[in-house]
């Protein structure tokens, strides 16, 4: 006959060599009782039962607990502060000045991506860990109510849930509490979940919530980081103590305005040009108008004519050391050009707007002061400079700042064949005769001492402040630039055909940038260096642009899971006088227990013991379990004809 099935139940005294079973028979839950019979008795050797008892109870929770938890705590700690510091305080950072979500650290973004990706992967290895922790506030609350017979005692299916949660602490396993607790079938049970199962379930479902949200957090961290090329700056060093470093502005030579002004010259023309132009008594002034031709040729070894971010022409060093930024003071020309054209167009009864060879202009009635009139080419009275009463000056006799200059201009460039008396689309260009096209251009012209900082790494010039000099200052600057009516054909000459195409750029913009810079250039000779101000290396480096709101999300959650590991110690400290939570809480964590208590040696010391491998003593081949079909009944028995089950059971069993 096959072998009979045995319970594995040690404690039951009513225990059967044969598997009773009826089908249909609604099961009920009894106490279990306990029967010396069925127990072996240890050893004479070892230690008594009650002193077992005595050991187990004063074994506490609270230093393993504290061990456990406050690494947990501490571990999160630490990666939220490695990772801030890293950004912070390793490295350098600063909120972006366009988006305030935006942190700028010039850490480098491989490794910050790293450290919080490191982080991340905390919250699920502390899980498992927290859920451990949490059994023991629950087997306390077990323990109590096990006093006074107190619903708050799992079945053991509610215990079999109970030990998958804080054993498994996985998604499944909150699924099945989930589904027990609010969504089963009920008519099967008749008791209500304990309360322990329902704050089992709670607290993994918060803690693994918490956990999916600093995962989610760190992959959204990962997708808005970015790789950035920022610019900072260090103090300005070298080897050399030479004070010529850092005298990277420039002002008026007050030092040759002061020699000028002592030189014996009638005309006035050396005085109020600081020296930059004489009539030839004061000496020769061969030697600025090379300087000057220098500076416009961009040959100049000492000074160069720069624009900055608001289209102002200034003076600037030829060379500058490479990778610095300062905060400089210079001389700067500004000049705003409209064209008059259309106001100035005269025609006459004889000839219309004029012979073929030039065009008829009278710019009094134009709504500017230009006293200028044309019979065959520009006429110029003096320079091309303009006084108040509108008539032409030279620049060193300019009565204001800003001054005003204007110049009639001719080009082929604009000239439509089979064209005539008609305007270029929509410029100021006027199409007349067989010299092409006329335009006259009337500017207003600023002498600034402006303000600036430049940045080598963007090579740009940004105006911070600027005003106007004195009338004085601005004489000296526009002497060579307004000399000759020579000069406006040059300038002609460099934006000749611009506004043919449409860039955004008018030909009366382009007149004016080069005028400024025409202006200034002619001017070279007048300057002297000025030390800058905050002068500092500037280094580019590749940096990290991270946006603060997926950081401070991973933060937050990570303080939150660190904040609920201490509440759980919290509670573990105020249930710590409660006896034998180790043994309890071994129930609720840890299968070991709970195999022990099915198929284990049959040893009462054993069942004080917390350390579940040393439970079950020292293993032989006999302790090894079978799993499969099993015979039940037979012919014999009184369960009637033999029929199989499943089950697992120590082999070699025999029919008692």
């Amino acid at each position: 006959m096959a072998n009979p099935v045995l319970i594995p139940n040690r404690y039951d005294h009513a225990m059967s060599t044969h598997l009773s079973f009826t089908p249909m028979e609604q099961a009920v839950y009894r106490p279990v009782s306990m029967d010396s019979a069925s127990l072996e008795k240890p050893p004479k050797d070892e230690v008594s039962l009650n002193m077992s008892q005595t050991e187990a109870q004063k074994k506490g929770v609270v230093w393993r607990a504290l061990l456990i938890g406050g690494i947990i705590f501490l571990v999160l700690v630490a990666m939220i502060a490695v990772l801030l510091s890293y950004l912070c305080v390793a490295h350098q950072c600063a909120r972006s000045s366009v988006n305030s979500r935006i942190l700028l650290s010039t850490a480098p973004l491989g490794k910050t991506l790293t450290i919080s990706q490191v982080s991340s992967h905390v919250a699920p290895l502390a899980v498992p860990l927290v859920m451990g922790l949490f059994s023991y506030q629950l087997a306390a609350q077990w323990l109590k109510a096990s006093i006074h017979s107190g619903q708050n005692r799992p079945s053991p299916m509610q215990l079999g849930l109970i030990l998958s949660i804080c054993n498994g602490a996985g998604i499944m396993n909150l699924y099945n509490g989930v589904r027990y607790v609010f969504t089963g079938d009920k008519s099967r049970r008749n008791i209500h979940a304990p309360l322990i199962l329902r704050q089992s379930v709670f607290f993994l479902f918060l803690i693994l919530l918490l956990s999916y949200i600093i995962s989610g957090a760190d992959a959204w961290f990962h997708a808005t980081s970015r790789a950035i090329t920022l610019n900072f700056n260090t103090p300005f060093s070298s080897s050399s103590a030479s004070s010529n470093l850092v005298n990277f502005g420039r002002e008026i030579n007050s030092t040759m305005c002061q020699i000028a002004a002592t030189a014996v010259d009638p005309t006035g023309t050396t005085q109020q040009s600081c020296g930059l132009q004489n009539d030839g008594t004061a000496g020769s002034d061969m030697v600025t108008r090379q300087e000057s031709l220098r500076a416009l040729s961009n040959s100049s070894l000492v000074n160069r004519v720069e624009y900055t971010d608001d289209q102002t022409a200034i003076m600037v060093p030829t060379s500058l050391p490479s990778n610095i930024t300062f905060a400089g003071t210079t001389i700067g020309v500004k000049s705003a050009c409209k064209s008059i054209t259309n106001g100035c167009l005269a025609p006459t009864t004889d000839f219309g707007y004029g012979p073929s060879a030039y065009l008829q202009l009278d710019c009094n009635k134009a709504g500017e002061l230009y006293n200028i009139s044309q019979a065959r080419d520009s006429s110029y009275v003096g320079g091309w400079a303009i006084d108040s009463q509108g008539n032409g000056q030279f620049g060193f006799e300019i009565d204001s700042n800003p001054y005003h200059a204007a110049a009639i201009i001719q080009s082929v460039s604009y000239y439509i064949p089979n064209s005539q008396d008609v305007f270029y689309n929509n410029t100021g260009w006027f199409i007349h005769g067989s010299s092409g096209a006329w335009n006259v251009v009337y500017c207003n012209i600023s002498v600034l001492e402006v303000s600036y900082m430049f940045s080598s790494s963007s090579n740009t010039y940004s105006v911070t402040q600027s005003s106007l000099v004195p009338v004085e200052s601005a004489r000296p600057v526009a002497s060579f630039g307004m000399e000759s009516s020579v000069i406006p054909n040059q300038i002609k000459t460099t934006v000749d055909g611009i506004g043919i195409i449409t860039t955004g750029l008018t030909y009366e913009d382009a007149y004016g940038l080069e005028l400024s810079r025409q202006v200034l250039a002619r001017s070279s000779a007048l300057y002297r260096p000025v030390d800058a101000t905050d002068v500092s290396t500037e280094f580019a480096i590749v940096g990290s642009r991270i946006d603060l709101v997926p950081l401070a999300v991973l933060i937050a959650s990570m303080l939150t899971l660190g904040v609920l590991t201490l509440a759980v110690l919290f509670n573990i400290v105020v249930f710590a006088r409660v006896p034998f939570i180790r043994l309890a809480s071994a129930y609720l964590n840890d299968p070991f227990t709970v195999v022990h208590a099915l198929y284990g040696p049959k040893n009462p010391r054993l069942t004080w013991e917390d350390d579940a491998l040393l439970k079950f003593g020292t293993e032989t081949n006999g302790d090894r379990l079978s799993a499969g079909a099993m015979s039940y009944g037979g012919p014999d028995s009184e369960h009637g004809p033999m029929e199989y089950i499943f089950a697992v059971q120590k082999p070699n069993v025999v029919d008692a």
